[in-house]
């Protein structure tokens, strides 16, 4: 049985490239975990029993997706994705704190 798994590297750019993308973290009661989306990619979604853990596989898995698209040539969407450059209450929040 052939084996249609591909091997990535993740290069230290695609490392750091996953840093620009935001991240949304909720507690899931449903899942007793922090879960995880990216509104940059809506097909990225994973999880962490703690905060800490929940970025760190959030970083991972973005990465992973930026080695993969660079292998395979597909087009990866900008980093746009802002809760300081948007407008309404999550805004406010990050206003509130460049002034205080």
């Amino acid at each position: 049985m052939a084996s249609d798994t591909i091997w990535l590297d993740v290069s230290e750019s695609d490392t750091t490239a996953a840093l620009r993308y935001a991240v949304v973290i909720e507690w899931s009661t449903q899942d007793d975990a922090f879960v995880v989306s990216v509104p940059d990619f809506p097909e990225i979604h994973t999880h962490g029993a703690s905060r800490e853990e929940a970025t760190t596989m959030a970083n991972e898995v973005i990465a992973l997706t930026l080695a993969t698209a660079r292998k395979t040539g597909r087009t990866v969407p900008p980093a746009t994705f802002s809760v300081l450059h948007s407008s309404g209450p999550a805004s406010d929040v990050g206003a509130a704190r460049r002034t205080a």
